[in-house]
Order: structure tokens, then C-alpha cells, then sequence
């Protein structure tokens, strides 16, 4: 076994040996040697190249905040010589505007397309041709008046199926908001509001991404928020719960048939343990008097908790026995 791996790597290095002799050599060579020959060509022909150019806003003095931001880039197509180009192979190029020299009345920041047409020359040369710019000026608004919090108050229309309930309130990321504004805000603006979130047959707990309203010359933070819609299942649960007579004359008794009865009900599954103690089954003893028929007494549930759902009773109408004392 031993000689055949000394057969096998033998082999190998012969072959090896036998390309990087005379003719592997002037391969070789001849291929460098095209391969430089062909950058000498290309390298000096004209090419259109799109860049996409960061976009640096510095020196922002501490008591200014952006209402508007400025775009993070602009996209620029050019035609120059492929060596012009070489330098940004392996990243864009950046511009950086110092924040005072573009700082206009109106809080406004503004580069114009002239001025922003001179920057990219200054990053990609006077000998480039410019073909297009996107955007090709640059525009934002800016304020030095100082941040209001308000409420914020979340529009929601959402709905879940009908073998599930809400099991509790509606909860957002955040409820208030900073407002930065170019103009002094009233003394009465303290809530604004987000799009409305909607949503029909939810069947699980649900998060939903919120934007607040915007409005003119107004930047909010934060400008969106986390809407939480809490849902869970519902469940069936039965319970007998016993029969009340209700207006009963003096020296009078009256007996039910039965005495309890069973209702059955939709429950949220997180409340199926809970006790509900105080739902009785009353039947009034005023009907007697107000009905033609006396056979049976209809029975009407109370107090019936909110949570509960589709509520049926069995029987829902019993008989009974008048006993005068």
C-alpha cells in the first residue's frame, strides 16, 4: 500500500514538473503578456459608469435638528477614461457639505444644482462628463426650536374571528412623540395621530407596523410604531347554576322544576378556571299574573359577564309549584 501512494504522488509531480517546463513556461508568459496588452487597450478608452455618491452633511450645530432629511446618496452617470475610475473600484465616493455654507433663511438647507454639479466634479474630475444626476439638488428643512412631546393616539379598526376575542387592550410601541417643527406650535397641539391600522378575522396575536400622520414642515419621533393586537382562542364551558325567584308575594313559596339549570357558553381560554359565582338563573314571579298561560316560567340569566359568548340555557323554561304559607 505504501508504494502505491509513492506511485500515485511520483505521478503527479512528474506531470507538474512536465507543465512548468519550456512549453507550461511560454504559456504562461504569452498569457501575461495578453492580459497586460489588453488593460494597456481598455484602460484608456472612454466607459459610462454609474456611481452612486454619499451624501455628508457636517457641523450641524447642537441646537439644530433636521426636519426633513437630506438624501443619503445621489446617483450619478458619467463617461470618462476607465483610468479616471480605477480609484473607485473598491468604494463610491463620499461629497461632504459643510452644514453653514448651504444654511438658508427659511429654515432651509439647500444645495443647488450648480453647487452640487462642482462637488461631483471635485470627486470624480474635470475631465468627467456628467450625464445625469438623481436627484441633482439637494433640499432640507431644519429647526432651532426646541421639541414638544405629545400623545400620540393610535386609529385601529381590527376585528378577530369568530372563534376568538380581543383578550385585552390594544397596546402601541410608544404613546407619545417628539415633534420637531419649523414653526412655533400652538399651545392647544398636543396629540397627532396614526394611520389606521386595520385588520378582520385575526385568529393570534398580531403586531402591526404604524405610521404617524405627517404634516407639513412637522418631523415626529418616532415616525412609526409597533401596534400590538392581543387575540387568543375561545373555548365552550358549561355550569349549573341554581334557580331565583324574583318578586315573590309574602306567605308564598314557589318551587322550581328544576332547581338549577345548565348554561353553556364561549369563554376566553385564559379565564376557563375562573369563577363566576354571582350568575344566577331568575325566573319572575310577576309573569304569572301578566301571562295567559301558567305551564312553565321563562328563564332569563343574570348578570351575564361581558367575556362570555354565545350563551345558551337548558332548559330555558321550567316549570313550578305555588305554595301558600
Amino acid at each position: 500500500m505504501p508504494s502505491k501512494i509513492s506511485d500515485i504522488l511520483k505521478s503527479i509531480s512528474q506531470h507538474i514538473g512536465s507543465f512548468f517546463g519550456g512549453d507550461g513556461l511560454r504559456f504562461l508568459f504569452s498569457l501575461l503578456v495578453s492580459a497586460l496588452f489588453w488593460f494597456l487597450l481598455t484602460i484608456n478608452e472612454e466607459t459610462v459608469n454609474e456611481f452612486h455618491i454619499a451624501i455628508n452633511v457636517e457641523n450641524v450645530p447642537d441646537d439644530v435638528s433636521l426636519v426633513t432629511q437630506p438624501p443619503s446618496q445621489v446617483t450619478v452617470m458619467a463617461r470618462d477614461r476607465s483610468a479616471s475610475f480605477l480609484k473607485f473600484v473598491a468604494s463610491d465616493p463620499t461629497i461632504s457639505l459643510n452644514f453653514d455654507d448651504y444654511c438658508k433663511a427659511n429654515s432651509l438647507f439647500n444645495v443647488s444644482r450648480t453647487e452640487l454639479l462642482n462637488h461631483i466634479r471635485d470627486v470624480l474630475g474635470n475631465n468627467a462628463t456628467i450625464i445625469s444626476i438623481n436627484p441633482d439638488s439637494i433640499r432640507a428643512t431644519y429647526t432651532t426650536l426646541p421639541p414638544r412631546m405629545v400623545k400620540l393616539i393610535v386609529n385601529s379598526d381590527v376585528t378577530p374571528s369568530n372563534e376568538c376575542v380581543l383578550s385585552g387592550r390594544i397596546k402601541s410601541s410608544a404613546d407619545s412623540v417628539l415633534v420637531y417643527s419649523i414653526y412655533p406650535l400652538p399651545a392647544d397641539f398636543d396629540r397627532v395621530e396614526t394611520h389606521l391600522v386595520y385588520a378582520s378575522g385575526l385568529k393570534d396575536t398580531a403586531v402591526f407596523k404604524a405610521h404617524v400622520k405627517s404634516v407639513s414642515g412637522m418631523r415626529f419621533e418616532p415616525s412609526s410604531v409597533d401596534v400590538t393586537v392581543p387575540v387568543e382562542p375561545l373555548i365552550r364551558k358549561s355550569m349549573s347554576i341554581p334557580v331565583v325567584v324574583d318578586n315573590l308575594p309574602q306567605n308564598t313559596n314557589l318551587i322550581t322544576f328544576p332547581s338549577n339549570v345548565t348554561i353553556n357558553y364561549l369563554i376566553p381560554m385564559s379565564m376557563y378556571k375562573r369563577a363566576f359565582s354571582n350568575v344566577k338563573a331568575h325566573v319572575d314571579y310577576n309573569m304569572l299574573i301578566d301571562a295567559n298561560t301558567t305551564a312553565k316560567l321563562p328563564v332569563i340569566v343574570l348578570p351575564v359577564p361581558e367575556i362570555f359568548r354565545d350563551l345558551t340555557v337548558t332548559p330555558d323554561s321550567i316549570e313550578y309549584l305555588i305554595e301558600k304559607r
